[in-house]
């Protein structure tokens, strides 16, 4: 019995290596017929030329310091990151140990390009490291709003996930606005794409947000006014 296990394990092994055999010579032949090491090199200097641009623009800006004199709250240890792949950008919180944490910024290339493409990657930059960042601040103060929110109902997910986009969008444009970057007076095109990615109230907590600006003395931080744009929602579904 023992002999027989071997024996199966040896053919197994060599069926593997055959096939594994097999598959680098395709991969090899593929490589070649397709020049795909000038492809690949090509693209490396691609990717260089555009992270130097990308790091141009971050140059210019104070990115996280706007941010953290906006809200007056210090943000944990951040970090942005390009991602090749994904399609959509992403924000993450990491619990490095006990109340030390570390947010992550995954930026779409793929839509960064595109608004390289049509002139207004500096907008689409900011914009998505801010969005991204504001995740952390944004959703642990929703989060206090249900008894247990890691498991909410559909309705009660979809009205969560509404109010954070929300108030993180009307973040954003005023941030935007402060830098000049977007005109305060030409942005219905921002409100309808807010409420095309799920941020239905972004122009109504965008109005709400100029009185924190002006009564900005009056707060200690955001957290304290974050009751008066979740106000505009009303109260979450009980299911």
């Amino acid at each position: 019995k023992k002999m027989y296990s071997e024996q199966k394990q040896r053919l197994e092994l060599e069926n593997t290596s055959s096939s594994l055999t097999d598959f680098l010579k395709l991969i090899n032949d593929f490589s070649e017929k397709s020049n795909f090491l000038s492809f690949y090199n090509k693209s490396l200097k691609l990717n260089e030329n555009f992270l130097l641009k990308l790091h141009q623009i971050l140059n210019k800006f104070q990115i996280i310091k706007i941010l953290e004199n906006y809200l007056n709250i210090k943000l944990f240890k951040q970090k942005v990151m390009l991602s090749n792949l994904l399609k959509s950008s992403y924000g993450i919180t990491i619990n490095v140990s006990k109340n030390n944490f570390e947010i992550f910024c995954i930026a779409s290339k793929y839509w960064l390009n595109v608004a390289n493409s049509n002139g207004c990657l500096t907008r689409n930059l900011l914009s998505t490291i801010w969005h991204e960042f504001l995740h952390s601040i944004i959703n642990p103060l929703s989060d206090k709003l249900f008894d247990d929110h890691l498991n909410l109902t559909d309705s009660q997910s979809e009205w969560y996930c509404e109010l954070n986009e929300s108030i993180i969008w009307a973040i954003t444009l005023r941030l935007l606005i402060k830098e000049k970057i977007v005109d305060e007076n030409n942005c219905n095109w921002y409100f309808n794409n807010a409420v095309n990615c799920g941020a239905p109230k972004t122009k109504e907590l965008n109005d709400l947000l100029i009185e924190y600006e002006s009564n900005q003395s009056k707060y200690n931080n955001f957290r304290e006014f974050y009751p008066i744009l979740q106000n505009e929602f009303g109260k979450p579904p009980r299911e």
